[in-house]
């Protein structure tokens, strides 16, 4: 929406707070957070703020374009909103005053901060791991509802089951790392191995998004759709090679942290690579149902559905046989929608 078609008020609010963020003038010298290779707090802080703010839209985006199109809202939705409120509850203990002091200098604070800021992280973990299982497991349920076949809903369900079992045993890691009573206190040389339990989180993570590109192509390819149309729906579930690149960089800051004293000055590029990994699986998630991919996913599925049935029903008539039903639960959705529209026409008239 144009900023002049805004109402004044909200105008004057955004005008506002865009001269808060640019005007260097206003604040002080005293004032301006400084930004320096063992004080870079205030710069996890911006990019916190600037990641949760995409995850919020896309969100938007996404429900608004469901809404429109289906008209209703369904399990994966329900699932997208859930993951939205673990991830912005995740930033929230990095922006929350304890978590602010991630990423400075041990030396800099006092032992009631440093203990502050462990317990963020280990919160914030846990947060993490629930939130991209909430997102898998929305692209998951989208699929079951788009596929009609039952060896694609046994693969989807054995997908499922398997990023169950990674959030639970990777969250159940996180949980106990340490020993009574500071869980959160990572520098415990007693801990479990912390950089090996980070490895199997991450990597377990890449498989299963690997698992989510693979899926929809296994039930895409062999539709009897234009290969144009199937390549725009297949480039929306592809993007999440974004997410897997996001991943191997995570892994890579992780398996680089010393767990000493200086772990918590040099800890946030390893947390701006999670909150990277996190801000582009709930995007990625999101884009396969935007309107240009909708669309296609649309109006693919529906010819695809209109051909099978058209194959098996002449088959099935020439052999004596019943023709077999091919359709999925988003056509049955689309084809009550239209229906319930033409009833309406018909009473208006």
């Amino acid at each position: 929406m144009p900023l002049a078609n805004l109402p004044t008020r909200a105008r004057g609010i955004i005008i506002k707070m865009s001269v808060m963020v640019f005007d260097r003038r206003m604040f002080t010298p005293d004032q301006r957070p400084v930004i320096t290779e063992k004080h870079a707090g205030p710069l996890l802080q911006i990019l916190t703020w600037l990641f949760l703010s995409f995850a919020i839209l896309s969100v938007a985006t996404q429900s608004i374009t469901r809404r429109a199109t289906m008209r209703r809202f369904g399990a994966s939705d329900i699932a997208l909103f859930v993951a939205l409120a673990l991830t912005i509850g995740q930033m929230a203990t990095v922006l929350c005053p304890a978590g602010q002091n991630i990423g400075n200098a041990s030396s800099q604070l006092s032992p009631a901060d440093v203990d502050g800021a462990f317990k963020a992280l280990y919160s914030g973990d846990m947060l993490g791991i629930f939130s991209l299982a909430g997102v898998k497991g929305s692209i998951l349920m989208a699929l079951y509802v788009i596929t009609p076949r039952a060896y694609h809903r046994v693969i989807i369900g054995t997908t499922g089951a398997l990023i169950a079992v990674w959030a639970i045993a990777g969250a159940f890691a996180v949980a106990f790392q340490c020993p009574p009573p500071q869980r959160w206190n990572i520098l415990n040389y007693i801990c479990i191995d912390i950089r090996a339990t980070r490895t199997f989180i991450i990597v377990l993570n890449i498989v299963t998004d690997v698992i989510l590109i693979i899926i929809p192509s296994i039930i895409v390819v062999p539709t009897k759709m234009s290969w144009g149309k199937r390549l725009t729906i297949l480039l929306g579930f592809w993007s999440r090679v974004g997410v897997i690149a996001a991943s191997a960089v995570q892994l890579f800051y992780y398996r680089r942290l010393v767990f000493d004293e200086t772990l918590l000055g040099n800890i946030w590029r390893a947390m701006i690579a999670t909150e990277v990994v996190q801000v582009t699986s709930i995007i990625t998630a999101c884009i396969p149902f935007l309107k240009p991919f909708l669309m296609s996913l649309e109006s693919g599925f529906l010819r695809a559905d209109d051909m099978n049935r058209r194959h098996e029903g002449s088959s099935g008539s020439s052999r004596g046989r019943k023709p077999i039903k091919w359709t999925s639960s988003y056509i049955r959705i689309k084809n009550q929608q239209r229906s319930d529209r033409s009833t309406e026409l018909n009473n208006l008239a």
